[in-house]
């Protein structure tokens, strides 16, 4: 009797865990989604700004991202300007 009964919580302990899966597998499906949702919509909005954006590492002060507006008031390719300084690009004034 003492096996039967310990077998049955066994597999009542499994189906919970089962099932506290499946809802978190669900949870993290769900929140992914939006998430994409979300960095879509910030894509669209930083791409389509007609003000000059510039993402920038705050450690190595290297180019992240940059918007439409930004390569044509600096005449520079996306491509050209990820992952390089700002001086690396030559746009800042020595006025020594």
């Amino acid at each position: 009797l003492d096996s039967v009964r310990a077998r049955l919580e066994a597999n009542s302990r499994a189906d919970e865990l089962r099932a506290l899966n499946e809802n978190l597998e669900r949870l993290v499906e769900e929140r992914t989604g939006k998430l994409l949702e979300n960095e879509a919509r910030f894509r669209a909005v930083f791409d389509k700004s007609p003000a000059i954006v510039a993402l920038i590492s705050l450690r190595d002060h290297r180019l992240v991202e940059v918007n439409a507006a930004w390569e044509a008031a600096f005449g520079i390719e996306r491509a050209a300007a990820i992952g390089r300084t700002s001086a690396d690009l030559g746009l800042w004034v020595d006025t020594e």
